[in-house]
């Protein structure tokens, strides 16, 4: 017998859970197989394992006279349960795309498109999937798979949603292609009567193939009206054979044997011919098909263009509030003055000129100095408040109305002037000159108010030496800082942050996109089609990743827009080798993401993944605090990860300007470079592995 497929004895289990048990099945060439039974009895799981897209776990399983290693491509037609289409796509585009993907010309298509279209009664071209209804779309479904002529048609379920009248074309359709173009046809349907015109049908039940029989002779042998009745009955004896089993230890006991000769009434034939044809595509990359599926993507794109630019726009949105938001200096924050030489009213009214006045050539009298100390308070960091006693200031303290306050002494002037023209002994110093009172809850405010305070009253004690005659070096510690290097002594702690602010978005930005789009895909079935239809994981990955590189480019211009025109932030390197590190770190991101979409089965799984991946990360990258303050082994881990160096790198370039022979820069790209390169390979390997 000439055999399209044969199936010996193959088992397949998930975990503890026998899907398949010692399935035997043959199906001729030209044949119409009709493979029936209830919802989870192993139909689709036996579908697939033919398909190639799932490894038997004993058996053996071949088509054509070969043993398929993998997706049969054009060689089969096959339509799953599921719909498995681009919503976004027209009718028309939907058999285009799959027609490209099998290498169908042009003409071809288009002749084919008219065909399918009178056949099934399909609706105009510009009909989006999307807006169809269920019966609509699964027609659709069937003429994707009908649009370049396989050999082997595997149906499942196609007549759902269809009238009657319709189910009877197809089925006139699928007779004519078995008859004429000797088609092999493999259907599963709800609808068991519909199965009487197959050649030969199969019913299953739990996993097991309880006969395979032409179905007018199948009628004939049990006396039933109906394949249904024949079903029932059918079932009851395999329930009656488990209650033998389950009754008797020994398995070849006289009634199980009697009653497996009942169940198997076709033998599987043990001499079919081999065939030398090839029935598994071993191309790795074909151009047609990477064009099929770069379309796919930008279309896609093209007809959800709000939801397109809500990626690229919101990495832009978060720099753009994070700048604004946040690595500031503080501004008024509110810090009492407890003044016990001079009231406020008094100071307001007072010159400050006058604070110091020269006597003779060498003294100086100073007087109600402590208004000038508070005028030197008058900064953007403090807003002032008075009190008129310690006590007062110490209770809003404790309450947290202030987040500080200074103390001046009563007879400030006077210690001043004694210090300064007299020279005080260190015994006569009093501990209470100046008191500062500060709340260390928040670190940064209290830090900044301590380190703002001594350095107004470094300034304010030179000045008052300088107008009394004395050069004013006498007042400055003997510490003098030159030129600074690289940066500014004013700088605001948001220069250092913004770096890592920016390789971190565009970073999770692209895994965030790509586990989206893929998983969208896989879980639509559009991924599963693909493949079955011969794509390959090359063409899958470089599909998506010249795909996201569009996006990726647009987000790294965007963000260095944001940053150096937008705000205005100085840079000293080169623009180009800014835009190279941070589109190779949304690049990384994107081969990420494209790793934890493969790897997931939905989105729930990949969100999980992306959140526990996102903290370590950016507390590790240097990003909110220099990467010297972590422990040292942790750190060793931290640069090998694929924030820390690039962030790294990216802030040399925009500080310092190095160049990208630099150790530090090429460190960052290196480190992206490997990453990316590791990921995709893993990637790509993954899913030839699930192939």
């Amino acid at each position: 017998m000439d055999l399209a497929i044969q199936v010996k004895d193959v088992e397949k289990s998930y975990g503890c859970n026998q899907v398949l048990k010692k399935i035997r099945l043959n199906v001729p060439r030209g044949c119409i197989y009709g493979l029936l039974g209830s919802s989870g009895c192993g139909k689709t799981t036996l579908l697939s394992c033919i398909i190639g897209r799932n490894k038997v776990d004993n058996g053996d399983i071949y088509v054509f006279g070969r043993n398929p290693d993998g997706p049969l491509g054009s060689r089969v037609g096959y339509m799953p349960q599921e719909i498995s289409l681009v919503r976004e796509f027209t009718v028309k585009d939907s058999i285009y795309f799959f027609g490209r993907l099998y290498n169908v010309d042009e003409d071809t298509l288009q002749q084919r498109y008219h065909e399918l279209v009178e056949l099934l009664e399909l609706p105009k071209d510009n009909k989006y999937i999307k807006d169809c209804s269920g019966g609509t779309q699964r027609r659709v479904s069937f003429a994707v798979t009908l649009v370049h002529k396989p050999k082997l048609l595997i149906l499942d379920e196609p007549t759902v949603g269809t009238d009657s009248i319709l189910r009877d074309r197809i089925w006139k359709y699928l007779l004519k292609l078995s008859q004429e173009d000797n088609v092999t046809v493999i259907i599963t349907t709800h609808y068991i009567e519909e199965t009487r015109q197959a050649n030969k049908i199969g019913l299953m039940r739990d996993g097991t193939l309880l006969i395979e029989e032409n179905p007018e002779k199948l009628l004939t042998t049990y006396k039933c009206g109906s394949l249904e009745e024949t079903y029932l009955i059918l079932s009851q004896r395999q329930e009656n054979k488990q209650q033998i089993l389950d009754t008797y230890d020994s398995p070849t006991s006289p009634e199980i044997v009697e009653t497996n000769e009942i169940l198997q009434t076709n033998p599987t034939p043990e001499n079919s011919s081999p065939h030398e044809e090839t029935v598994t595509e071993k191309r790795i990359f074909a151009k047609f098909r990477f064009k099929a599926l770069l379309d796919k993507n930008f279309k896609i794109l093209r007809r959800n263009r709000l939801a397109s630019l809500f990626p690229v726009l919101l990495p832009g949105l978060q720099v753009f509030f994070f700048l604004i938001a946040v690595g500031k200096d503080p501004t008024n924050v509110p810090f009492g003055i407890v003044n016990e030489e001079r009231t406020p009213d008094f100071c307001k009214h007072f010159s400050l000129n006058e604070s110091v006045k020269r006597v003779g050539n060498w003294d100086c009298h100073i007087d109600s100095v402590s208004c000038r100390f508070v005028d030197f308070l008058n900064i953007p960091l403090i807003e002032e408040k008075f009190y008129d006693s310690s006590s007062e200031a110490m209770d809003d303290l404790e309450k947290g109305k202030i987040n500080g306050f200074v103390r001046l002494h009563r007879n400030l002037s006077g210690l001043m002037e004694s210090r300064i023209v007299e020279g005080l002994d260190t015994d006569d110093l009093p501990d209470e000159e100046i008191q500062v009172f500060l709340d260390m809850s928040s670190l940064f405010v209290g830090g900044m108010l301590k380190s703002k305070i001594a350095e107004r009253y470094e300034q304010f004690h030179e000045e008052i030496y300088k107008d009394c005659g004395y050069f004013p070096e006498i007042a400055k510690l003997p510490l003098k800082v030159e030129e600074y290097f690289y940066g500014d002594k004013d700088e605001e702690f948001i220069i250092f942050m913004t770096p890592g602010i920016v390789t971190t978005m565009i970073y999770f930005m692209g895994v965030i996109m790509t586990c989206t789009i893929i998983l969208d895909e896989k879980i639509e079935g559009i991924w599963e089609r693909s493949i079955v239809a011969g794509v390959t994981s090359l063409e899958l990955s470089l599909s998506h990743l010249v795909f996201q590189t569009t996006f990726m480019v647009l987000m790294a211009l965007e963000l260095m827009a944001i940053v150096f025109f937008c705000f205005q932030q100085p840079y000293n390197g080169s623009l180009w080798l800014i835009f190279g590190i941070i589109y190779l770190q949304g690049l990384a991101g994107v081969v990420l993401g494209f790793g934890i979409s493969v790897v997931s089965n939905n989105h729930v799984t990949a969100n999980v993944i992306v959140s526990g991946i996102f903290n370590p990360l950016v507390l590790v990258s240097g990003m909110m605090w220099p990467a010297e303050a972590i422990n040292k082994y942790l750190l060793m881990f931290a640069k090998c990860l694929p924030l820390n160096l690039p962030t790294t790198a990216l802030r040399y370039i925009i500080k310092k300007g190095l160049s990208f022979s630099d150790t530090d820069v090429l460190a960052g790209f290196g480190m992206l470079g490997i990453w990316i390169l590791i990921l995709a390979a893993l990637s790509i390997s993954y899913i030839k592995w699930k192939r």
